[in-house]
Formats: structure tokens, sequence, C-alpha cells
């Protein structure tokens, strides 16, 4: 159910404001998803200190221009994250501080910002898919604006999961990327599930029946389009998930990840034991 019933209408001065917001949405409901609301604070400050460049998300000023009434409005509503309030208190605080700002009532395009915020938090303390909030909050945008997010949305998780959990050889650990199961493809870039996919694609039919909805979703995004109708027939004809396939997968997108090569079959049978552990 919509938290806000009337919209303000954007104009073309507002894009720099609407787009910045959106990407700090963004960052911040994935990093939510994946790491926890916990996350969200980061030695002492809260999400809401990105908005100044002062850590990894570069989101300053001059990409994202908010007033100090707005930025305010907005920390605290982070703050009510990460305090663990309940999506209706947080959402109450949101709502209360936007309608009784009197600074903000002349700038539609803040108070717009703001409500996406609110929209957002609410729905990052629920777990809702980082996609699945990033398509509401673009669809308060009106139609130019929403069409412009909707075409950025692959781009710009491509790049927020490659700035904050880049591939190993980036890094100085040498500690395994963190994919453990077939269900954390969706935290994966679009880019290295392409690659695997057009190395596994006489498996991948197998090893996505049964997969999560959001997983199978992202996954078929990244298979040839004039290859989808076939894909999606042969999973149809398929009655049980193949744990060997989605094992041979997972392998091969840590191996992307660790720029490797993409390894053998004969390799995968050793992540397969792994991956299956105790139900083998």
């Amino acid at each position: 159910m919509p938290l806000f019933n009337d919209l303000p209408l954007t104009k073309p001065e507002h894009e720099k404001l609407i787009l910045g917001t959106a990407k700090f949405i963004l960052e911040s409901s994935i990093l939510s998803r994946r790491e926890g609301i916990l996350a969200l604070i980061n030695d002492g400050r809260n999400q809401y200190d990105e908005l100044t460049g002062k850590s990894s998300l570069e989101v300053s000023d001059e990409n994202l221009p908010l007033s100090n009434e707005a930025k305010a409005i907005i920390k605290r509503i982070f703050q009510a994250l990460v305090d663990g309030l309940e999506s209706a208190e947080v959402f109450d605080i949101a709502f209360y501080s936007i309608k009784s700002s009197q600074k903000l009532s002349a700038d539609e395009g803040e108070k717009l910002a703001l409500m996406m915020v609110a929209e957002a938090a609410c729905g990052i303390q629920q777990g809702v898919h980082p996609r699945i909030v990033f398509t509401k909050i673009a669809s308060m945008t009106g139609d130019d604006f929403s069409s412009k997010l909707f075409s950025v949305f692959e781009t710009w998780e491509d790049e927020i999961i490659k700035k904050r959990w880049p591939p190993k050889e980036l890094e100085p650990s040498n500690a395994a990327f963190d994919i453990r199961s077939f269900d954390d493809i969706i935290f994966q870039a679009e880019s290295v599930i392409k690659d695997v996919v057009a190395e596994n694609m006489d498996i991948l039919a197998s090893a996505l029946v049964g997969a999560e909805t959001e997983v199978k979703n992202k996954v078929m995004r990244c298979v040839p389009p004039e290859k989808r109708e076939e894909i999606e027939k042969q999973i149809a004809e398929i009655n049980e998930c193949s744990p060997e396939s989605q094992a041979k997968i997972v392998a091969d997108i840590k191996k992307c990840l660790e720029g490797k090569t993409l390894i053998d079959p004969k390799s995968a049978l050793q992540v397969l034991d792994g991956f299956l552990g105790d139900d083998k």
C-alpha cells in the first residue's frame, strides 16, 4: 500500500536530485540486503553520512544537491532504521518530518526525494529485494524520470557491486569471495553472470528448475535474447533441479571473480562435494 497519496510533479531541473537520490537508495538497499541493516552503520556513522562523500559511496553535494533540512530528515530516517524501529514507525517519522517542514514546502523536488527515501527505508526495513525497492521509487518519479531510472538500473547495480565487493584480484585479501550457494547469484554483477551463462548454456535450464524467482530472473536477463525462449522451454520440460549443474555454475562464478579461467567439469565435482554437504 502506498505511503504517500499525493506526489509532487517532477520537472527537468530536478533530474540531478532525483537520479542522485535513486542511486543512493539503490546502494543503501543492496548494502542492507547483502550485509544486514546494521551495515548501514559505519564507524559510528549511519548511511546518511555517505551523502557528504565521507566514505565509499562518494555521493557528494555535487551529485545529490540537498538542503541542510532535507539532509537532517534523511539522517533521522536512517537512524530510525539502524535503531531497529518497525517500518510503520520509520514511516511515521519520515511522514511527519516531511509534512511539518516549512522550509521544504516550496521545493517540490526535495519533497519527492524525501518521499522516495521514506518508501525505500520501509522496504529496506522489511528486507525487500533491492530491485523491488528501486522499481517502487522509480515509479514515483513520473514518466520521463522513471524510464531513465529503469534504463540505468542494471548499470548502477553492476557498478555498486563491483565497487563494494570487487573481484578478488583487486583486493589485498586472499579470502574466497562470499558465494556459497546458487541463490547467492543474486548478489553478483551481471557482467560475471553473462560470462558464466555463455559457458554453461547446455546445463543452465537444469540449474534453474525450482530456483528462486529473483535468481532465475537475474540469470535469464544474462541469457542472449535469441536463446531465452529455448531455455524457458527446457525449464518447463525438466522435472527436477540438478545440484550438479548449480554447483558447476557456482564454481565458475567463483573462478571468474578470482580472475581465473572457468573450471572444467571434473573440477566441478570437487566443488559439488562441499556444495551438497551432508545431503549427498
